[in-house]
């Protein structure tokens, strides 16, 4: 899915990415690019697959201001299961995140370097679509905390049980407001 230029996406500093994806076994896919074709492929990509260390399906973090390049996770992230994903830039490190989980902190790395590139979900523009299911992807020019990312994770995972409202508690006189107490969180 092409989602433009918009210079809302050309983010530069501080950003994350944060989705839910299902592959369906493929072993490389896209899950948000705004990579540009010029020389260095300015911009930046979260994708899936092999590399390194990781012979299968892992998150792979490219943003061309990164003197390491593509930064891997450790994560197996494919084979018909949901898996919340998260790729982070906060000043020179960059992170990612799977089920709220980190999956791999990278120091001296640089920012997202995107400057008039298309964006795509899914698709970078090269022969590398996502095959399977992406769903509730976002970006955001802020680097969120690790509690917030556990956060997001367990209230998207199960909506049920992260929080719930206890029985009505009584006050005294009337009209009385209705009073719950709340559990949940992180």
């Amino acid at each position: 899915i092409a989602v433009g230029a918009s210079g809302t996406l050309q983010i530069t500093g501080d950003m994350t990415i944060s989705g839910w994806i299902k592959g369906d076994g493929t072993v490389w896919g896209t899950v948000f690019s705004g990579l540009g074709m010029g020389g260095g492929y300015p911009g930046y990509s979260l994708i899936i697959g092999p590399q390194g260390a990781c012979v299968t399906s892992c998150l792979l973090w490219y943003t061309s201001n990164d003197p390491g390049g593509t930064r891997v996770g450790a994560t197996v992230v494919n084979g018909g299961a949901w898996f919340h994903v998260v790729a982070e830039v906060s000043g020179t490190t960059k992170l990612l995140f799977v089920n709220g989980v980190n999956d791999g902190t990278f120091t001296g790395a640089g920012g997202a370097g995107a400057t008039g590139v298309q964006h795509y979900i899914g698709y970078t523009g090269y022969p590398i679509a996502f095959s399977g299911t992406l769903d509730e992807i976002r970006i955001s020019n802020v680097a969120r905390s690790a509690d917030w990312i556990l956060t997001e994770y367990r209230n998207q995972s199960a909506p049920g049980t992260y929080i719930s409202a206890g029985p009505r508690l009584p006050l005294t006189g009337a009209p009385a407001p209705v009073r719950h107490h709340v559990i949940g969180g992180v």
